[in-house]
Formats: C-alpha cells, sequence, structure tokens
C-alpha cells in the first residue's frame, strides 16, 4: 500500500514537472530564433486580431492541438516529457521501482508459503521417525497365563482397553510393593476423570514356584481391586518376560550367608522395574521407571488417555 501511495505521487510530481519544463522548452525555442520568432509573433498577432474579430461577429473558435482538450495536454505532456532525456530517466527510475517493489512482494508471498510447506513436511517427517521407532520398540504381544483365582487368563481379554503391566514377585521386601502403590495410586487417580476401568492393573509374578494363585490374592489384596495377578509355569513365564524384554535372575542364597529365621526358599530376584503402558490394540505406548514420580505417571498417561500425547511426544 505505501508504495502504491509513492508511485502514485510521483506521478503527480511527474506531470507538473513535465507541464513546466514543456513550457520553459517552448520559451527557449521562440527567444533563441531572432526574425522567425519575430515573424511568428506578428502572425501569432495577426491570428488574434482575426480570432478577435471572427468572435466580435459571432465566428466559431476552434482548439488546436495544444489547445484546452485535456486529452490532448496529457498526450502532449508525456510524449514531451518522454522526448528529453531527463524524462526517459525518470520514467525509468520509476518502472524500475515498481518491479522492485513487486518483487519484493512475490518474494515475502513465496517466502510464507515455502515456510508453511517446510513446517509441513517436518511435522510428517517427525510422525514417520515416531511410527518407525514405536515398531522398532515393539515391546508385548499375545500370552497366556494363569490369573490369582486358578483361572485362565488371555490377553484377549483386555482387547479394547488400556492396561499397565509390572513384573515383579510376592516376596519382594520393598520395591515391588513401593511400584504396585505408584501404579494403585495412577489408576485410582485416573478414574476420577475418566471412570471406573479406564485403566487395568495388571501384575505377572518372575516366580512361579512360591508365587501361586493363593499367594498372588495375599499379595495383591492391599493394592487397587481391579489388579490382574499373573502367574504360570517356568517356561511361560520366561516366554512373555522376553516379549517385554524384562531381566530376571534367581540371587541364589548359600547356607552359610542366611539369616536367623531364613531357609534356602528365602531368596530373592534381581529384575528390571519398569511399568508398560499398553493401548486398546495391545501395542506398547508408554513406560515408567521406578524413578518416575507418581504425579507425572498420571500426567503422562491422562494424555494418553484423552489423545493428546502420542509415542512421538517421548
Amino acid at each position: 500500500m505505501l508504495a502504491a501511495r509513492r508511485l502514485a505521487r510521483g506521478g503527480v510530481v511527474l506531470r507538473r514537472w513535465c507541464t513546466t519544463g514543456s513550457s520553459s522548452r517552448v520559451g527557449s525555442g521562440s527567444s533563441g530564433n531572432g526574425g522567425a520568432g519575430a515573424s511568428a509573433a506578428a502572425a501569432a498577432g495577426g491570428s488574434s486580431s482575426s480570432s478577435s474579430s471572427s468572435s466580435s461577429s459571432g465566428g466559431p473558435v476552434s482548439d488546436g492541438p495544444g489547445g484546452a482538450g485535456s486529452g490532448g495536454e496529457e498526450k502532449v505532456e508525456w510524449y514531451a516529457l518522454w522526448r528529453t532525456r531527463r524524462g526517459r530517466r525518470y520514467l525509468c527510475w520509476l518502472a524500475a521501482a515498481y518491479s522492485v517493489t513487486l518483487g519484493l512482494v512475490l518474494y515475502a508471498k513465496a517466502a510464507v508459503e515455502r515456510s508453511a510447506e517446510d513446517l509441513q513436511r517436518q511435522q510428517q517427517q517427525q510422525q514417520a521417525a515416531g511410527n518407525d521407532r514405536a515398531s522398532k520398540l515393539s515391546l508385548g504381544g499375545h500370552f497366556k497365563l494363569t490369573d490369582q483365582h486358578g483361572l485362565p487368563f488371555d490377553t484377549a481379554s483386555l482387547a479394547g482397553r488400556w492396561w499397565v503391566v509390572y513384573f515383579g514377585f510376592a516376596s519382594c521386601p520393598t520395591v515391588c510393593p513401593a511400584e504396585l502403590r505408584k501404579i494403585t495410586d495412577t489408576v485410582a487417580a485416573l478414574e476420577t476423570d475418566f471412570g471406573p476401568g479406564c485403566v487395568t492393573p495388571v501384575f505377572v509374578s518372575l516366580d512361579p514356584a512360591r508365587d501361586t494363585p493363593a499367594a498372588l490374592r495375599e499379595f495383591l489384596a492391599p493394592f487397587h481391586p481391579s489388579f490382574i495377578g499373573l502367574t504360570g509355569t517356568e517356561a511361560e513365564v520366561k516366554d512373555v518376560a522376553s516379549k517385554f524384554r524384562v531381566y530376571y535372575s534367581v540371587i541364589d542364597t548359600d547356607d552359610q550367608n542366611l539369616k536367623p529365621g531364613e531357609s534356602p526358599e528365602d531368596y530373592q530376584i534381581d529384575h528390571s522395574c519398569i511399568i508398560y503402558l499398553m493401548n486398546p490394540s495391545g501395542k506398547f505406548c508408554d513406560f515408567f521407571s521406578k524413578e518416575t514420580d507418581g504425579g507425572v505417571a498420571i500426567e503422562k498417561v491422562a494424555r494418553h488417555l484423552d489423545g493428546t500425547m502420542s509415542f512421538v511426544d517421548q
């Protein structure tokens, strides 16, 4: 808009300068021609007297090429301007300024469109990279075990539901109870916003020799009532742990290192402490370590549930 105003203002100045320049050129031309100028003046005087007489007698009066006609004046002015070197230079500068202004506007428009395209392309690349990352970290899968009631359990029963799973053992003195308490508080907090059953907590025992269904019922009693406790044979548990890439190892206890009241059966199990979040399709979605604060876990799971967070955001 500013460039348009400047161009219009330049046109007005140009017209004024043109009129002034043409007048001065006519004056200088008449003064530089001696006798021809005088005869022209006499002829002009005669024509003026004759025109006066014709005017007085009521005869018609006509305008010449440089008369009162506005169209003729404009043509003469622009033509006279173009005939002069200074006028041509001015018109060239005016055209150059218009071309530069138009070029800058088109360049700015193209830059904005290119930035929008680059941003969209970057978002698509991030989405593709996130999906590829999620596919490479394909944790979990279908499995069958036995629940704390002695009934067969199949992960197909969790289809269409969000669920979290933690691997541990019922004889764990501190870590496993603390992590199950974190899961209980997280699920309880989410149920206030998303309703009961929004997330199903699952506990898989890494100690099938001692964690019978009855032992799991007793161990899970203080925690969330919807907890599903699972156990099975050594081979079944090992298969499920490998699908989630869970590390675990039995710590052998020598008779010489036993504390009073302990037996060789009071062994401990060293294992990784990870809480896995699975989506309704049974795909791995997120995880929380032992160091993850309960409030952070609640916030992240809530964002997954309401759809505002995906694996790409990790």
